[in-house]
């Protein structure tokens, strides 16, 4: 794994939803790069412990997959974000990871901008193979695009289903003025319901992200 793209790309789990000791992971990692550097100053564990607390908890880190880890580390120890001098503490760590973050923020643009613009181009192509005026002057579907909307019907009845169980599963914690808050907000932005129910979580809790063991079960589930 040697680019920012390759990790995004990757089929992992944030840090966010990993399971298992995911902080000491993280502390041993930071342990390892203090050696590498060979400081005449090292991070102490007040720091390490602090660190790795943030990246875990915070909401800009937290979304950070392991393989974003390694490459991030990977350019400390290249100098990719300047010479520590022998120096290194938490407010230095922070300036180059936040560095990471926007190079990380640029090619996740990037790739979305080629996912659309392959996807104008398909449009494109479709308009071209996938129908026909048939000798009534009708439109009509090729085998293959009746055979697509026919799958794109049946993910969207999947996801439905997935969706109404979701909706389920947590009516027995909602209260009423809940649920439609929850209904009002998919409708007002056109968002899946665990989005919906995330931010009426938030709207609740006065702009805070709550911890919740149910949200969170559906959050890695989707």
């Amino acid at each position: 794994m040697t680019t920012i793209a390759q990790a995004f790309q990757l089929q992992e789990s944030p840090l966010a939803n990993l399971k298992g000791d995911v902080k000491g992971s993280i502390k041993l990692h930071l342990a390892a790069l203090a050696r590498f550097l060979n400081l005449r100053t090292t991070l102490t564990d007040e720091h390490i412990d602090f660190i790795a607390d943030k990246m875990i908890s915070d909401q800009y880190y937290k979304w950070l997959k392991p393989a974003d880890l390694k490459i991030f580390f990977d350019r400390i120890k290249m100098g990719h974000y300047g010479d520590f001098y022998g120096n290194l503490n938490s407010i230095s760590f922070f300036q180059s990871l936040d560095k990471y973050m926007i190079e990380r923020n640029g090619e996740i643009e990037r790739l979305h901008e080629m996912e659309a613009k392959q996807l104008k181009e398909d449009m494109k192509q479709s308009t071209v193979l996938n129908y026909f005026i048939n000798k009534d002057g009708r439109i009509e579907y090729t085998d293959a695009k009746k055979a697509q909307i026919a799958e794109e019907e049946r993910r969207k009845m999947e996801i439905d289903a997935e969706t109404k169980r979701k909706q389920n599963a947590h009516a027995c914690w909602l209260t009423d003025d809940e649920k439609n808050r929850v209904r009002q907000i998919m409708d007002e932005w056109d968002i899946p319901y665990t989005d919906a129910l995330r931010l009426m979580r938030k709207e609740k809790s006065g702009g805070k992200d709550e911890p919740d063991e149910q949200l969170n079960t559906d959050i890695i589930l989707i």
